[in-house]
């Protein structure tokens, strides 16, 4: 599958909400989409590995969106 967007590495700091994780990327805390409300809570915890992309767009709440999280930081 190719992919048309650059991933962007991160680690996960929390999620106040179902839709939002805050994730510390180029040593900055950031707040980052996340499109899938499902619990996920053996997967994200403090310190785990994700992929962001950056997204563009005026309306945007977030500059960024979760895109996957390493299992086991593998």
């Amino acid at each position: 599958m190719k992919i048309k967007y650059k991933l962007l590495k991160a680690e996960f700091v929390d999620r106040p909400n179902r839709f939002l994780t805050r994730v510390k990327y180029n040593n900055e805390i950031v707040e980052s989409h996340l499109p899938d409300p499902g619990r996920l809570q053996e997967l994200l915890i403090p310190g785990a590995q994700l992929l962001i992309k950056r997204e563009y767009g005026n309306n945007r709440k977030t500059k960024f969106s979760t895109q996957a999280v390493y299992l086991n930081n593998i």
